[in-house]
């Protein structure tokens, strides 16, 4: 090979090196594998070259015993070769340069996209579990477990309640005996606005929060006492990310990332946390969603159950009585006191059909927000007194009293819906009361409130079903063990009524001892009109 034609070629080398040089530096991720080969050849070929330098510079070195050939131009033959050896040197030094320029990114490109694949593969495990787990406590509790295992030491998921309090979801450390010690830490220092610390500074702003580096002076802050402080340090807190959980711009909770002894988080580490706590956010709001639509198809397959069996019961008492009936129209002589008590009968369940239709239909104007009521002044000593008078009237086994005050009692609502509500308790206390006794009704004023209590000696709630009583379709489970008819309807539309009247209602209960509910309703200043002509009134309205 000519001197000239090795130049051309060293030439050329230079040109492909310098373009996958500026390519390198503007490729993405996924090209550098394709990059790296071309690479590897081209190093190749410049060793190669450099092998031929020097074997020809060995070459065209004159020997000691050997003349200097004459050279037929005017420069002497070793300054040109002087020249070209240093211009090749030069050039090889240039390529090498580029050669390490070029390996030590092809290096750091490899590891990137080394990293990017573990995240990439990381994710997927990650969005595996949420999509498998509907349970949305078994679902952060994997989720937090694979975090400390793989992105942190240990893992915190919590929540927010929708009065805005913070509960503990999920906590997971990457070894089994400082996880219980986490735990621990939960439970006896709960999140607390007292000491507001980075996990409610991310609730309130909606931005992730980034300590690259914890010491020991940073937690002193936020720690309830010594021993609090204590167990943080036992857990480790080198580094930290908090990134909040949010969904359609509402935070739902926060996950936390820690590490305790090896490295420190930085920007890649914080995009790849705000990654994954979107896809779980995601996660939440569906499992949350598919919770829901269990109990909905839950309650509809209660309502369905016990509309059939309410229903049953007196549409079989019609049908008996009217077969009866029937069979006593065709004989010679009718039995009239008989027949009196077999209408009478027949008549007591058609109302019993009209109440359960009219409860039903109460129930879905709720649900579909056309419940409505008209205000108007009412005296609701009056109310109760007059619906106490009229039940009086068809008790047998029960007795009802009344202690109210002797001045009217004044509130603005729908004399009807609150004549309902009264009415529904009542007749509570008058069925959860098999074995009969007295019910108390007792009308007071409290703080500018009208206060209306109905005691009764019934079978009374069961504590962990009082929270519950006034959800629909909802019954305690000793009405079904003293076989009590009903739907679980009635508790949820008096609740519904008394919101709407800007009041509310509470209840207390001892199992066998009896129950009192008790409604509060805002009183007004108002002349009242007479009462006859206020239920005329809204009766018509």
């Amino acid at each position: 090979m000519s001197l000239h034609e090795f130049a051309q070629e060293i030439q050329t080398v230079r040109e492909q090196v310098l373009q996958l040089y500026h390519r390198l530096g503007t490729a993405s991720s996924e090209e550098h594998a394709f990059l790296s080969g071309p690479i590897e050849d081209l190093m190749i070929r410049v060793e190669q070259l450099h092998w031929q330098m020097e074997h020809t510079t060995a070459t065209h070195t004159p020997t000691a015993d050997a003349p200097a050939p004459v050279a037929a131009d005017t420069h002497p033959p070793d300054r040109m070769d002087a020249q070209c050896r240093a211009e090749r040197l030069a050039q090889l030094k240039f390529l090498n340069k580029q050669k390490e320029i070029l390996v030590a990114r092809e290096r750091a490109t490899r590891i990137s996209a080394e990293q990017s694949c573990r995240r990439l593969t990381l994710l997927s495990d990650v969005s595996h579990i949420l999509i498998e787990t509907p349970d949305e406590a078994t679902m952060l509790t994997r989720v937090a477990r694979f975090v400390a295992a793989f992105l942190a030491d240990w893992c915190v998921i919590d929540l927010v309640e929708p009065e805005g309090q913070l509960y503990c979801g999920a906590v997971a450390h990457r070894t089994p005996e400082l996880e219980r010690l986490l735990h621990t830490l939960h439970d006896n220092y709960p999140l607390t606005p007292i000491l507001p610390g980075p996990v409610h500074k991310v609730v309130q702003t909606r931005q992730p929060e980034m300590i690259p580096a914890i010491g020991s002076i940073m937690l002193e802050p936020f720690a309830h006492d010594e021993e609090h402080l204590r167990l943080l340090q036992t857990a480790g807190t080198r580094s930290a990310m908090i990134v909040p959980l949010k969904r359609h711009g509402q935070v739902l909770g926060t996950i936390a990332f820690v590490s305790a002894q090896k490295s420190y988080y930085g920007l890649e580490d914080l995009g790849m946390a705000k990654n994954l706590a979107s896809r779980i956010a995601a996660a939440v709001e569906q499992a949350r969603r598919y919770q829901e639509a269990q109990e909905t198809v839950q309650q509809r397959e209660q309502f369905l159950s016990i509309l059939s069996h309410e229903l049953k019961t007196p549409l079989t008492t019609l049908l008996g009585f009217s077969r009866i009936l029937q069979q006593w129209i065709n004989q010679p002589r009718i039995d009239v006191e008989r027949t009196h008590r077999a209408l009478d009968r027949i008549v007591e369940q058609v109302y019993n059909l009209n109440d359960l239709i009219n409860v039903l239909l109460d129930f879905s104007r709720l649900q579909t927000s056309q419940f409505t009521i008209q205000r108007v002044p009412v005296d609701l000593g009056a109310l109760v007194e007059d619906l106490v008078a009229e039940m009086r009237t068809v008790l047998r086994q029960h007795g009802l009293t009344i202690r109210s005050l002797h001045e009217p009692v004044i509130i603005e609502g729908d004399y009807v819906r609150l004549r309902q509500v009264v009415q529904n308790l009542l007749d509570n206390a008058i069925k959860y009361s098999p074995r009969g006794g007295t019910v108390q009704i007792q009308l007071d004023q409290q703080d500018g409130q009208a206060c209306l209590k109905i005691i009764d000696e019934g079978i009374g709630i069961p504590a962990e079903a009082l929270p519950q009583l006034f959800q629909g379709f909802y019954r305690a489970a000793n009405a079904h063990s003293h076989r009590i008819p009903g739907m679980g309807i009635g508790l949820y539309v008096v609740n519904e009524i008394v919101t709407m009247h800007d009041g509310m209602i509470d209840v207390t209960s001892n199992e066998g001892v009896g129950s009192t509910f008790t409604i509060y309703l805002p009183m007004i200043q108002h002349k009242l009109q007479p009462a006859e002509q206020l239920k005329e009134q809204t009766v018509c309205a």
